[in-house]
């Protein structure tokens, strides 16, 4: 059934009652991984509210163009069937595409209820679908008694959710309700079960789903181990040597050594517009915050091939200067991205024509490269190979080592990319998008392309991959000799706490891991993210708690700022994060500054006052 409903604003705009407000933080923390799919945990008697255990009670509330739904079988678990809703495209709001169950019974005002359903993800751009799921007031201004933001992977992963009413609830009067208005998915939903408890019931009896991950500990054994490889492999010792305008040792002399940029790429996607419109005034945070805490960036649509991603092509030119003029490397995103639903639209009418097809293809990837040739430091030659083939399943694999040696051929200075989703999000190294990518870049090695880079996207929501997992696939890919980059960094995890330990958690996985190159964030500000809630920074420029863990690891605890006193030979030392530094030497009346390298390459930085 469908039907179609818009809340008006001030409807929309209500989130503040009370009552809503203090359950949601209650069971906000409400997440992942407390039981296989299927298999639940025992339950005791209660009345049923709703029971959609084979996705027969639900009504689809969306406009055709939007989104459709359809039952599919299920085989394997404790439910038959499952709703599948296709979302078409990104909405205005979540509820443009829901999901509905009215209550079945009368309910009171201190009920106790438990919600228990399933969720997988059969389609994203990213491998994870996302949804909200409530239990609120059919009409009004919607009041709702249980939200919670949900999601999931490829796997079926099942929700524990019990809360209490703070108001009574005729029959039809209420509805449990799945907003999934997060973009194009494809997404699943089965098992959905809703009991009422009564009043007086001990809720503590009921499971509930707690997200949290393995390692999380304080006393985690591979925080050590960490840090161990950090020391080794992004410090490197450094001697101020000081000297006076005769040439001899100056003792006593006070060094400052303050780092400047760190060698390890700590980026963000930014948009060309916010970066080439110096004289918006409203902009000029966003380019400040930019220059205080990034060394690289990607253009996140920017110069993907037109046609499909709405930007401003006038904007990339002054941009780019911006950014090359504030020392910021620039990452070229994307120059092929193999599906029908990710290339102009025109080129599905050439499948007929193969020579023609090809033709494109290539020309985009020399003009583009040629474009920007001595601009780009990076360039993502192919992106998402696993879910977007239609171009190799044409021409054979052998098309993706050709698109490699033009990208070569037009700029030989650009570092060549792979890059794809699912690798470090998947949670576990044998999966078969993880083998995939293996071989596909063994495959690309093994034919002479000019790979020089492998980029894993790292976009983590319902899959939270602990710590030494990740680190069990990153030595895995290690095999190639390559530098790793993940280039695509965001947490759309619905608790506060758990967000920012485990951006803390996996930013020191990755610094700590000797293939790793840099971590370039998927934006950085609510206001110009494609997951608003992900962003380091809200829409008035505080900080959240994973902002905070991020920005405490990068520009603190991770950066060097000490003032040494020169020995009798004139010399100071420390062992710092490599990088570039401003040596600054003060000594009576005589003030030298000078710039230096730590790269490993030479401990010494000889710094003669005149």
């Amino acid at each position: 059934m469908l039907m179609v409903r818009k809340r008006c604003a001030n409807q929309a705009g209500w989130r503040g009652d009370i009552f809503a407000s203090l359950l949601y933080m209650v069971i906000a923390t409400l997440c992942v991984d407390v039981a296989m799919a299927g298999v639940g945990p025992a339950m005791p008697p209660g009345a049923s509210v709703i029971d959609g255990k084979d996705a027969v009670d639900f009504t689809l509330e969306a406009s055709s163009d939007l989104a459709s739904i359809r039952r599919v079988a299920v085989t394997g678990q404790a439910f038959a069937q499952a709703a599948r809703v296709t979302v078409k495209s990104q909405t205005d709001d979540p509820w443009d595409v829901q999901l509905l169950m009215p209550n079945r019974q009368t309910l009171e005002k201190g009920d106790i209820l438990h919600a228990t359903l399933y969720i997988r993800c059969n389609e994203s751009m990213t491998g994870e679908c996302f949804a909200d799921a409530k239990f609120e007031l059919g009409g009004g201004d919607y009041t709702n008694q249980m939200h919670v933001k949900i999601s999931a992977g490829s796997e079926w992963k099942r929700y524990d959710i019990p809360f209490t009413l703070t108001r009574g609830y005729k029959v039809g009067e209420a509805r449990l309700t799945f907003q999934l208005g997060f973009g194009a998915q494809q997404i699943d939903i089965a098992g959905v079960e809703l009991t009422n408890y009564g009043r007086g019931f001990d809720v503590t009896k009921l499971p509930k789903t707690e997200l949290s991950y393995a390692g999380r500990e304080p006393d985690a054994a591979w925080r050590a181990q960490a840090q161990q490889r950090i020391e080794e492999y992004r410090k490197g010792d450094m001697t101020i040597r000081v000297t006076g305008p005769d040439g001899n040792p100056l003792p006593d002399a006070d060094v400052r050594v303050e780092m400047l940029r760190h060698a390890f790429v700590f980026g963000s996607a930014v948009t060309a517009e916010a970066c080439a419109n110096r004289d918006d005034p409203a902009l000029a945070t966003y380019r400040d915050k930019l220059v205080q805490l990034f060394n690289e960036v990607t253009f996140e649509n920017d110069l993907k091939w037109p046609d499909h991603f709405f930007c401003d092509p006038d904007d990339i030119a002054p941009a780019l200067d911006w950014l090359l003029s504030n020392d910021i490397n620039v990452r070229g995103h994307v120059l092929v991205w193999p599906g029908w639903t990710k290339l102009p639209k025109d080129l599905r009418a050439l499948d007929s024509d193969p020579e023609k097809l090809r033709q494109r293809v290539e020309e985009r990837v020399r003009d583009t490269t040629s474009l920007y040739k001595g601009k780009m430091a990076d360039w993502d030659v192919l992106n998402e190979p696993y879910n977007n083939h239609d171009l190799m399943d044409i021409f054979g694999r052998e098309v993706m080592v050709d698109w490699f040696r033009i990208a070569r051929e037009a700029d030989p200075e650009a570092k060549l990319y792979i890059n794809d989703w699912g690798i470090l999000t998947s949670g576990n190294v044998d999966s078969g998008h993880v083998r995939h990518y293996l071989e596909t870049i063994r495959y690309l090695i093994d034919s002479g392309a000019p790979l020089d880079g492998i980029g894993m996207q790292g976009h983590f929501g319902a899959v939270i991959t602990p710590p030494e997992k990740m680190l069990e696939i990153l030595d895995t890919f290690q095999q190639f000799g390559l530098p790793i980059k993940v280039t695509e960094l965001d947490m759309v995890i619905p608790n506060d706490k758990l967000r920012a330990d485990y951006m803390r958690d996996v930013m020191t996985v990755l610094f700590s891991h000797r293939a790793v190159s840099g971590v370039v964030l998927w934006g950085f500000w609510s206001e110009r993210h494609w997951k608003p809630d992900a962003a380091l920074f809200d829409q008035d420029w505080n900080p959240r708690s994973h902002g905070e863990a991020w920005m405490g690891l990068v520009r603190n605890h991770w950066w060097t700022d000490e003032v040494l006193t020169t020995d009798a030979d004139g010399c100071a030392g420390l062992r710092g994060f490599l990088g570039t530094y401003k040596i600054t030497v003060e000594h009576g009346n005589v003030v030298w500054s000078v710039l230096a390298i730590n790269d490993k390459s030479s401990n010494i930085i000889e710094v003669r006052c005149r």
